[in-house]
């Protein structure tokens, strides 16, 4: 017996120490209205690059301490995908007070990542 692979990755990707919010339809409007940086990484399942940009936002979220991450399952939250007009995996977004400030589709580097949210 073989196990997909999602089912493997969340074994091995549970970390209590995750700073990050997992974002839905219902809540999302919610988290954005924090007065602070957030960072919403719309993922999915299917998506290689999502799957391998995981690693990079778990140890991003551990060790930010001003940017809040929210992990949004595009897959279960299409109505918000649709609202915030993402149209490809994986995508971020940097909000600050509830205004878009940049995005970015695609993959990226710990080092990259941390260039997409610092640098203005």
């Amino acid at each position: 017996m073989t196990l997909p692979f999602r089912v493997i990755h969340k074994q091995f990707s549970k970390n209590k120490n995750l700073k990050r919010i997992i974002g839905n339809n219902k809540n999302i409007e919610d988290q954005l209205k924090v007065d602070q940086l957030v960072l919403i990484d719309f993922w999915a399942e299917w998506c290689g690059p999502c799957i391998m940009m995981n690693p990079i936002i778990d140890e991003f979220s551990k060790n930010s301490e001003i940017i809040k991450v929210i992990k949004v399952n595009a897959d279960l939250n299409m109505e918000t995908l649709k609202k915030i007009n993402v149209k490809g995996l994986p995508h971020f977004l940097l909000i600050d007070n509830g205004k878009e400030i940049k995005r970015y589709a695609g993959s990226m580097t710990l080092s990259d990542l941390n260039k997409f949210c610092f640098k203005k």
